[in-house]
């Protein structure tokens, strides 16, 4: 089913504007009941508008990150800022395609009343009975919900002439490998003993702890039929990844516990207590066939399904495959922002498949390292 695409004169309110459905050249409407109940319609406009314009349960108008990326956001992405002709009709006509894919593939419904498309995918999905132990419940729960983390800011502000600048990785094959990866299969959960109470383990005043090498290699040895989450204090870490990477600096809840893959990652830069743990079956998801499609608009409906499985099923609910899913992407983007930091950029944040730096629009390096670290930049980097 098609999606339009609407973009008002003032983009505060729900007033007069432009719209595109499909492809099709913009259309004048005077306000939103210029727009048909019958066809759903991506609002660009900012998350506090359409909140406060109190359109949010009329199932036919979606907010702008509906189908993950914003019309804006989108916009920059292709060069379309300064080119208002066509730039509804460019966004309706993937924005179209996108929701193509995920109906014809995943079974979306548009008007369902979920807030994203991935909330509604998520809907649609079975969750695991997870069997845990009552006397451990509660600190399964707590891991998980404090292990999961959408993305990490970086420390600081942009500096005179510099602005927040991001840069993807390719996105259909990004969730490729995202759900490609071994994560929690459950049911059952058990605590992890940790010898002596504490464990250190990382990197201190730039020598490897002594153990590290080999708690890393066993647990690695017990992750091939174990998912593993512990709780971790950072003792420290250098300065240099501090401004990017500071434990828990953009999660939701105050953190004291990682996946097995966050903390294996923590290690090589940082010092580590590991004082307990808890562990879960683990395995690699059967392969999604009609997911992703390499074009833009398969990207986009990739992106949705891979976030969709992070979701819990309620929304005071945990999903331990979710943070799993979201420690291999901050993992993953991680490694770029680190290259890039060496390079004398400042890191804004990452997440979900993107890096945002501190940059000068005029900086004609900047390009080409983002291509270098493997991500793709905007056009006008």
């Amino acid at each position: 089913m098609p999606v339009g695409v609407v973009r008002f004169d003032d983009p505060g309110s729900v007033g007069a504007g432009w719209a595109s459905y499909n492809g099709e050249d913009m259309r004048r409407i005077k306000s939103i009941g210029d727009l048909e109940t019958s066809k759903a319609w991506l609002m660009d406009m900012t998350y506090p508008a359409y909140r406060n314009a109190n359109i949010w349960k009329a199932p036919h108008l979606k907010r702008m990150d509906y189908l993950r990326v914003k019309p804006s956001a989108l916009a920059v992405e292709l060069n379309l800022e300064g080119d208002p002709q066509r730039r509804l009709s460019v966004l309706s006509d993937i924005y179209s395609k996108t929701a193509d894919i995920l109906i014809d593939k995943k079974g979306l419904n548009l008007f369902d009343p979920e807030p994203t498309a991935a909330h509604a995918l998520r809907a649609l999905k079975s969750s695991v009975n997870w069997r845990i132990p009552p006397q451990i419940s509660d600190g399964v729960i707590t891991a998980v919900i404090e292990s999961t983390q959408e993305s990490q800011n970086g420390s600081g502000r942009a500096s005179r002439g510099t602005r927040a600048i991001g840069a993807s990785y390719p996105r259909a094959g990004y969730a490729r490998y995202l759900m490609s990866r071994p994560v929690p299969c459950g049911p059952d959960w058990s605590a992890v003993k940790i010898r002596g109470g504490v464990k250190r383990i990382g990197v201190s005043k730039g020598r490897v702890i002594k153990g590290t090498a080999e708690w890393i290699q066993r647990v690695e040895e017990g992750a091939k039929e174990n998912a593993f989450f512990f709780e971790v204090s950072v003792q420290g870490m250098p300065a240099a990844y501090a401004r990017h990477s500071m434990f828990g600096n953009g999660a939701n809840t105050p953190r004291r516990w990682a996946t097995f893959p966050e903390v294996a990652h923590l290690a090589t830069y940082a010092a580590l207590e590991i004082h307990s743990g808890y562990r879960t079956n683990i395995s690699v998801p059967k392969e999604d066939s009609s997911m992703p499609d390499p074009t833009l608009s398969g990207g986009l409906a990739a992106e949705v399904e891979w976030v969709s499985r992070c979701l819990p099923p309620t929304k005071d609910g945990y999903n331990p495959v979710g943070a799993y899913i979201r420690a291999y992407d901050r993992v993953a983007c991680a490694n770029a922002a680190i290259e890039l930091d060496g390079l004398g950029y400042r890191v804004a944040s990452y997440g979900a498949g993107r890096v945002y730096l501190y940059a000068s629009p005029r900086d004609d390096r900047l390009a080409q390292h983002f291509i270098d670290v493997g991500l793709m930049p905007p056009p006008r980097a």
